[in-house]
């Protein structure tokens, strides 16, 4: 159902909270994290990330559509 990259894409960036800091954990740009999260929401078809400022929340609802 998901693709590996973006979920591990996305959980890096919850653990770090900025796109900077997830791209480096995971050896890819910044930009490569933002498109995957891309796909990963449209794939769920849900937004799943609030953007605030330089930093992203992750809404409880964004949690409960990855552990189904």
């Amino acid at each position: 159902m998901f693709f590996s990259k973006q979920l591990n894409q996305f959980i890096a960036l919850a653990k770090n909270g900025s796109l900077n800091q997830a791209a480096e954990s995971t050896n890819v740009t910044s930009s490569a994290i933002s498109q995957g999260l891309i796909l990963l929401e449209k794939k769920l078809g849900k937004n799943i990330l609030v953007k605030k400022k330089i930093k992203y929340s992750f809404p409880i609802m964004a949690w409960s559509y990855l552990i189904k």
